[in-house]
């Protein structure tokens, strides 16, 4: 009887060894598994996060690359082709980011809307220069300011278009996102600097003529043959010159830095004009 008993307290202790064994196989299996889902999560909270930053970059550096292109150059053929060829290179750029194993799908799908927008901007850069290039051809002297107000008009409306087609889904998809991951993504609209200690010195104005801005109030209009002279003042964003000949003229700054200046007359149906600082 007591050898039984001795024998059934050996399996007891057996199979108590052998339940602790598989409980601490299974408590610290838990512990790993859970680690390395933290570890996983983290990693996927860090690429989603640098992803966004990343095309936040390339619209913001996309917006400087413009502007320095519109400048470079008088001629729209050449303006049109590195616009095109910009556009083709940021959205190459993005389609690499997509890349990135670990970022979600919905990041994905925000680069894809991104990359759709850089795509349809293509046909409108390339038909608004070729229409310039026609009306300029057609009166290269006096160009028709009516076509060209069309045209213009019919770009910015398209473009505005394109910019916020898809702002809706996008923020949508990084409002889920951030649910997700715990993060903080938002979507970065990308508008126009306006820096007023920028406006002295000279502007070169639609490649037709030059006004120069004296930090001393003074301002000159340069024609080919003909300079003409007077003053200038701002209040916030109103720009007043008042010119010796008598004309008094009142502009809206649209966007001021160190390479643009882009005013609109306050004039009803006026149209934006386009300045670049002459180096």
């Amino acid at each position: 009887m007591g050898e039984k008993k001795q024998k059934e307290n050996v399996w007891k202790t057996i199979l108590i060894g052998v339940v602790v064994s598989l409980l601490g196989f299974f408590i610290i299996q838990f512990i790993t598994d859970k680690k390395n889902n933290s570890k996983n999560f983290k990693a996927k909270k860090e690429a989603n996060e640098k992803a966004w930053a990343d095309v936040n970059d390339y619209l913001q550096n996309a917006q400087k690359k413009f502007e320095n292109i519109a400048c470079f150059s008088c001629d729209y053929e050449k303006m049109k082709n590195e616009l095109i060829r910009e556009l083709d290179q940021d959205g190459n750029s993005l389609r690499n980011l997509k890349e990135e194993s670990l970022i979600d799908q919905k990041i994905k799908t925000v680069i894809d809307r991104t990359i759709g927008r850089m795509e349809g901007l293509k046909p409108v850069f390339k038909n608004f220069f070729d229409s310039l290039s026609v009306i300029l051809k057609d009166n290269p002297e006096n160009p028709d300011v009516a076509r060209t107000t069309k045209i213009s008009q019919d770009f910015f409306s398209t473009k505005e278009r394109l910019d916020t087609a898809d702002n809706a889904e996008i923020d949508r998809l990084l409002s889920e996102i951030n649910k997700e991951y715990k993060l903080n993504l938002t979507r970065i609209e990308v508008k126009p600097e306006i820096n007023f200690n920028q406006l002295p010195g000279k502007w070169n104005v639609e490649c037709k003529f030059k006004i120069e801005f004296n930090t001393d109030g003074k301002v000159s209009v340069i024609f080919d043959s003909e300079t003409i002279n007077g003053k200038w003042s701002r209040t916030n964003d109103r720009l007043t010159v008042t010119l010796d000949n008598g004309e008094n003229i009142q502009y809206y700054i649209l966007q001021l830095n160190e390479t643009v200046l882009r005013l609109q007359q306050n004039e009803t149906g006026s149209f934006p004009i386009g300045a670049c600082r002459e180096r």
